[in-house]
């Protein structure tokens, strides 16, 4: 190295010599340190003298001849495990080894710039990862993307969803709404017991549901409806004639002279009482009503004509001439072909066999079957009868046919016929619960077994409609969990044949993990070279959640084979709707119908339900204080106020559910028995079936002024007391003062004074039964009149119906009252 001397002294340069001859003696590695020894060394006219000029001859020759080489990333450069270095990902990942890199340049450490150069970092990053960031951790490539993994999606796959509505269920779409249903088709029997419509019955669904309605039911539909219809034709012609007589009584008591004469007893009763100033006095004191009654009875002995005031006597009829239809009922028994003869005795005979070997092994309580019932009945007159010989066999089946008709007939009687005129009040009441259209059909009226088990099925069919719309609408990620352990972590119904391969994920995975984590295993290399592909090498090895990933990605999206050699892939997530799930929730549905079915009994219809027994059955468990939040799912339900007052409740109920003629037949027998009314067909109408059971005291919330007169004596109703022996006293003020001496007092309970309008309406209720605050005067309460003119329309629409209330009710919440047994 030559030095420029024009410029400096001698001394100066023999200072400078000095710093060239340490370089050149010294070898290379320290440059900083030495440069700036030397340049320290100099006094300060040297330091003056070091010009960049000298600086840049200095650094010239120690890159020239001392730096060390550079980095040679050709065989120094370690590679990742997969894939090449990637020195942007580096840099980019890594930004504090270039920030590192210009710092060096800056600092003109030339022992760095020369191994690493001095215009770019690409070098030092190489040398960094080699050296250090592999070590570390640090990532030479950027991972690929393990789509196999995020990219799952577990959902009902296109043939799933086509076989589940095609071939299962049997869903359809509306091509103009795109509104989704499945209606079940109804196996149909002829009189033979064929089924006419098997095309329809084309899906696992009604399938099952065929299996419960056979040609047995068909029939006895068939005889309950013919029986039906009988009954509700024969007491129609019976209210006709009823209604006829009772205007044409009507129209003859109009007539001149002989009104006189068929009221002779009321016309003599009320003079007597008149002109002996007799009733007036029993007016006072209530018993004029009763006195009345009782003169008139006493006058009819004498003049012979009836003050009777029934027309027709229901309950008569129905004891002597509707029964009595029914109890010499006609049968018709069916015959049968030889063939058919012979399918029956080879039935009969398998169980008579089957009951013989089940009493000998010790069984008890066993019903015999029909045909040996039917035997015995036979053998009464007839020892000689073999169940083997065919012409024997047709006496058999001719009186099991017979007794099964008799039967049906005696449960029509008393199931069915029975227990629904019991509990009438009316004829207009008897027949609403005999009249229910087919899609009306309930327990409150009348009710099939076959409709109800048709609207249970039509029930069940919504909910596999829901269940497939909810399992269409769902999606499942990769679940880590499942796939690592699919045989524990499977809450489905799936198949032996998918537990089977199930169980050769599990195994596969658990091995494949345990593989990984063993360095010295040969497959541990496979897996960390792959773990690093997908960016899972940080801890694959140690977490089951990360090797589940890892496995999917790498093996588990691939085909398999079972033991069987049949092709499957391992499953990331538990199955939306496993087919053998639905096909299970299917037959479910079939043992369900049936269990019902056999509940129900043999009879062709429902139990006959009154609203005050339903009311019972559902509130009889219920405590609004213990059970709070279910009582007030019950009320929002039925669309109430929240109120702890089961009785209110209870009343609802009832009246939501009894038909329209029953609930105006009660209301009038209510009104009579406050207003001490005789209850007869004069007073009610003819439909009216007169019971003594009827007449009741009734409380008919009497007020303290009456109850003082009461208590003294008086025998009227409350009506007669306000309207004949105080007629100048205001009632409704009598109401106000009786809420003030009750042990409740006077309440604003409930009263919102926030609105002035039902603040008023509030206090009004206060002064009168009729709600005004400025008038007192009573609407005129009597009861409702009957006629038979909304019976007997020409439009079968003007036929009976149950209440709008009940309408509603059974349409809005179907499903908590179809499954009420």
């Amino acid at each position: 190295m030559q030095l420029v001397t024009s410029t400096i002294g001698t001394g100066a340069v023999q200072r400078y010599q000095d710093i060239i001859n340490r370089f050149n003696n010294a070898p290379g590695g320290d440059y900083l340190q030495r440069i700036n020894d030397s340049y320290n060394s100099l006094d300060a006219a040297g330091k003056n003298e070091f010009s960049s000029a000298v600086r840049t001859a200095v650094d010239s020759f120690y890159l020239d001849k001392k730096a060390p080489p550079p980095w040679d990333a050709k065989t120094l450069l370690a590679q990742p495990p997969t894939g090449g270095f990637e020195v942007d990902y580096y840099a980019e990942t890594n930004p504090s080894v270039a920030t590192d890199y210009w710092s060096k340049v800056a600092s003109g450490d030339l022992d760095f710039i020369g191994r690493y150069g001095s215009d770019s970092p690409n070098l030092y990053l190489m040398q960094h990862y080699t050296n250090e960031g592999r070590y570390q951790g640090l990532r030479g490539n950027r991972e690929q993307p393990a789509e196999g993994v995020t990219g799952f999606k577990e959902t009902l796959t296109d043939a799933q969803r086509s076989g589940y509505r095609d071939q299962l269920l049997g869903i359809t779409t509306d091509e103009t709404t795109g509104k989704q249903s499945l209606v079940l088709a109804t196996p149909e029997y002829d009189e033979e017991g064929n089924l006419k419509n098997p095309e329809e019955i084309d899906t696992q669904l009604e399938a099952e549901f065929a299996k419960i309605l056979t040609a047995t039911d068909a029939q006895k539909q068939r005889q309950l409806g013919a029986l039906a219809q009988d009954v509700l034709t024969e007491s129609i012609n019976a209210l006709k004639e009823a209604k006829a007589k009772e205007a044409n009584l009507s129209f003859m008591k109009g007539l001149p002279g002989y009104s006189e004469i068929l009221d002779i007893n009321t016309t003599l009763a009320n003079s007597i009482l008149g002109d002996t100033g007799v009733g007036g006095l029993l007016s006072m004191t209530g018993t004029a009503k009763q006195a009345k009654s009782d003169l008139e009875k006493s006058i009819e002995q004498i003049t012979g004509v009836s003050s009777n005031s029934t027309i027709y006597n229901w309950q008569k009829w129905f004891d002597e001439t509707l029964l009595k239809r029914y109890e010499e009922y006609e049968y018709a028994v069916a015959e049968y072909s030889d063939e058919e003869i012979k399918a029956q005795q080879d039935q009969a005979k398998e169980e008579i066999k089957n009951y013989e070997e089940q009493v000998a092994a010790g069984e008890v309580d066993l019903e015999k079957p029909v045909y040996l019932k039917a035997l015995d009945v036979l053998k009464e007159e007839d020892q000689s009868l073999d169940i083997n010989n065919v012409d024997d066999f047709k006496k058999i089946m001719f009186e099991v046919n017979l007794q099964a008709q008799k039967d049906f007939v005696g449960s029509f009687i008393n199931g069915y016929l029975k227990p629904r005129f019991d509990q009438s009040k009316s004829m207009d009441e008897f027949i609403s619960y005999l009249d229910v259209k087919e899609d009306e059909q309930n327990i409150f009226q009348s009710q099939t077994t076959v409709n109800k088990l048709k609207q249970i099925a039509d029930l069940r069919a919504k909910n596999f409609l829901d269940l497939i719309k909810q399992a269409e609408e769902t999606e499942k990620q990769f679940d880590a969990n499942f796939y690592f352990d699919p045989v524990g972590n499977n809450t489905k119904d799936i198949g032996a044949e998918k537990i089977a391969q199930y169980q050769i994920q599990k195994d596969a995975v658990a091995q494949d993990f345990a593989d990984a984590a063993d360095e010295d295993n040969p497959n541990a290399e496979f897996w960390a070279t792959e773990a690093y592909r997908y960016g899972y090498e940080k801890d694959y090895k140690t977490n089951p959640e990360t090797f589940a990933r890892l496995h999917y990605q790498v093996k588990g999206r691939f085909q398999q084979l079972d033991e069987n050699g049949k092709a499957f892939m391992f499953d990331p997530a538990e199955d939306i709707l496993p087919v053998q799930e639905l096909q299970q929730k299917i037959q479910d549905f079939g043992k369900e119908l049936a269990l019902r079915k056999e509940l129900y009994g043999d009879a062709s219809f429902m139990q006959f339900v009154t609203p005050e027994e339903y009311a019972d059955s559902l509130l009889e468990s219920i405590d609004p204080a213990q059970n709070n939040e279910e009582w007030r799912k019950i009320l929002e339900q039925l669309g109430l106020d929240y109120t702890e007052d089961l009785g209110q409740v209870k009343e609802y109920l009832i009246e939501s559910f009894r038909t329209e003629e029953a609930k105006t037949i009660r209301e009038n027998i209510k009104y009579l028995n406050e207003a001490k009314e005789k209850l007869t067909q004069k007073t009610l109408g003819v439909s009216y079936i007169e019971r003594k059971e009827d007449e009741k005291e009734v409380d008919a919330g009497e007020t303290a002024l009456y109850n003082i007169f009461k208590s003294a004596g008086y025998a009227g109703s409350e009506d007669e007391f306000y309207t004949d022996f105080m007629p100048d006293v205001d009632r409704s003020e009598q109401e106000v003062i009786s809420k003030v001496m009750s042990d409740k007092g006077l309440t604003l309970e409930g009263l919102n004074a926030d609105d002035p309008f039902s603040a008023f309406t509030g206090i009004s209720s206060l002064m009168g039964e009729d709600g005004q605050l400025f008038e007192s005067d009573k609407k005129d309460k009597s009861p409702v009149e009957s006629s038979y003119f909304n019976i007997f329309g020409d439009d079968e629409e003007d036929l009976p119906q149950k209440s709008e209330a009940a309408q509603s009710f059974i349409s809005d919440f179907t499903s908590m009252f179809k499954g009420f047994k």
